[in-house]
């Protein structure tokens, strides 16, 4: 099978030849620029500095060579801007807090103070992100907490403020995919999302008075979602006219509903506000276009993941098995044939991070043989992975990875 063949086949249901390996081909399952700086020194290729197309949370750029020692079998069509609406072209020398020489767009320009923090700037002078000085992303500084009153919005007002997709950034990216496609036999994944429906500054509210309207005013709430609807489908609409012939899958969103013990909203609330609205734009895709549709959503989510399923979403990723009712074999038993976890091979929190590189192993391993089992599986870890993970227990997963995923998986 080419690794194409392979990654439609195991998003299918169906066993493929082998477990395709999809580890930096999405925006949540990929590598921090200092660890990838480090693994590619490690292994000795001549590709520093390496460049981050997300200098928000300075994620890497995976090069062609690292796809080849990997195995992968897709690869990430990358945003023509990054979060900061910077295009990501004119790359320019940044050093991270760790001392490694990377590139970031030449339109990128963080301001230092006396006191060593970096500011991102808007075009009004105020700050809009901050990196401590010992930091490794730059982190918003929207107001999370609760507000002294709640000044409600007008959806439709809301909606028309946010900017549209640009028509030439969906011609470069159409060239790209034409060009990936047609010379390479990698599937490959479309990364989406404009801006959220759940988390920061929906309607203009913070975090948290999100979180309380969402119980208090749950038809207030949902016609903010219902407008973001409208407007993420016209936006799908341009980005997937160029790109979707090529893709095999596309990211409709990364927000978060659980936390490392439980879900942050109820399984109730997320039914009501959230499964028509996922449910709309799922179908769009489907009709329209044919694209297996993503959603990214981390934590304890299990007892949402049958109202995804509700709503249409086809892959589900990073599957933290390491949260709370979120183990391989639950997930698998209750939800096999019904959604793809694309995630779930490599607890990024603790077993990468502090195991010896015998047990990375036998964690990856496992999971191959749980997951993998009948297909409907992507091997990634269950997060990016970030720079305190020791080069040789990253080594040490993917060499598992590339050895344990023939089928039969024993």
């Amino acid at each position: 099978m080419t690794s194409r063949e392979r990654v439609i086949a195991a998003c299918n249901f169906e066993e493929p030849d082998k477990v395709p390996i999809g580890l930096g081909a999405t925006r949540s399952t990929t590598f921090h620029v200092d660890a990838y700086a480090r693994l590619v020194r490690g292994l000795g290729y001549d590709l520093e500095p390496v460049r981050a197309f997300d200098a928000c949370l300075m994620k890497a750029h995976i090069d062609m060579e690292m796809v080849q020692w990997m195995q992968a079998d897709v690869i990430q069509l990358e945003s023509v801007v990054n979060c900061f609406d910077i295009p990501n072209q004119d790359w320019k020398v940044f050093v991270t807090n760790l001392g490694n020489r990377i590139m970031v767009p030449g339109g990128f320009h963080p301001v230092k103070d006396e006191a060593g923090y970096y500011h991102v700037l808007n075009a009004d002078g105020e700050v809009t992100y901050r990196m401590s000085p010992d930091g490794i992303y730059f982190d918003s500084t929207l107001a999370t907490r609760m507000s002294e009153t709640i000044d409600y919005t007008d959806p439709e007002a809301f909606v028309a403020s946010l900017p549209m997709m640009h028509e030439e950034h969906v011609r470069t990216l159409e060239r790209r995919a034409k060009l990936y496609y047609e010379n390479t036999e990698y599937a490959l994944h479309g990364t989406f999302v404009m801006n959220d429906l759940f988390g920061f500054n929906i309607g203009g509210h913070t975090y948290s008075d999100w979180l309380v309207l969402l119980v208090t005013e749950p038809d207030y709430c949902r016609t903010h979602v219902e407008a973001m609807v409208d407007w993420t489908i016209e936006n799908l609409g341009i980005y997937l006219q160029g790109t979707g012939k090529y893709l095999h899958s596309v990211l409709i969103s990364t927000a978060d509903f659980g936390g490392q013990a439980s879900e942050l909203i109820s399984p109730d609330v997320f039914a009501e506000v959230y499964v028509p609205a996922y449910r709309r734009i799922s179908d769009y895709i489907h009709k329209n276009f044919g694209v297996k549709v993503m959603m990214h959503c981390c934590g304890s989510i299990r007892n949402l993941i049958p109202h995804m399923i509700e709503a249409g979403i086809d892959i589900l990723n990073p599957v933290q098995t390491n949260a709370a009712g979120m183990k391989a074999e639950e997930l698998k038993a209750e939800f096999d044939k019904k959604i793809v976890f694309w995630g779930g091979g490599m607890d990024t929190q603790s077993v990468l991070r502090a195991g010896t590189r015998e047990e990375v192993r036998e964690h990856v391993k496992h999971h191959i043989q749980v997951l993998g089992k009948g297909g409907g599986y992507v091997f990634t870890p269950n997060h990016n992975i970030q720079p305190d993970a020791p080069v040789e227990n990253v080594i040490a997963m993917v060499e598992a990875a590339k050895e344990c995923r023939d089928y039969p998986l024993i």
